[in-house]
């Protein structure tokens, strides 16, 4: 991947601006409260129209965005992967139980996408500080 530019650093301050909303705080706070979600379970306790649905929504939603972003090469992939969590391991089996029960593989694959790319990413860069 390229070295980021002075257009990276100015899209990602407003992709984690849009980010930081008081709604998706809620949101990204929902997220990390979630225990190991099954879609059954989920679609019973969040219906569409609740706050967990709606959480979900704003947090898939924002993670397809920028998923698109990093796919066509909009904004440099390192500097994306080495900020977001993608929360893929709360939310990727509400998003593939939600793709089958839309019959629908489309619908977050973007967000699907980036969360594959953060995992390949994750093994070729290690943490900077070793606990």
């Amino acid at each position: 991947m390229s070295k980021p530019t002075q257009k990276d650093a100015e899209l990602m301050i407003r992709l984690t601006t849009l980010g930081q909303s008081p709604e998706m705080k809620e949101a990204w706070n929902w997220v990390l409260e979630l225990e190991e979600p099954n879609y059954e379970d989920f679609i019973k306790e969040n219906p569409v129209g609740s706050d967990g649905w709606k959480h979900f929504i704003s947090i898939a939603g924002f993670l397809e965005l920028t998923g698109v972003l990093v796919k066509y090469g909009t904004i440099n992939e390192d500097i994306v992967l080495d900020f977001y969590y993608t929360a893929w391991d709360k939310l990727g089996p509400i998003v593939k139980g939600f793709q089958k029960d839309r019959k629908s593989p489309r619908w977050f694959e973007n967000y699907e996408y980036l969360a594959k790319r953060k995992a390949e990413w994750l093994k070729e860069h290690p943490p900077v500080f070793q606990q």
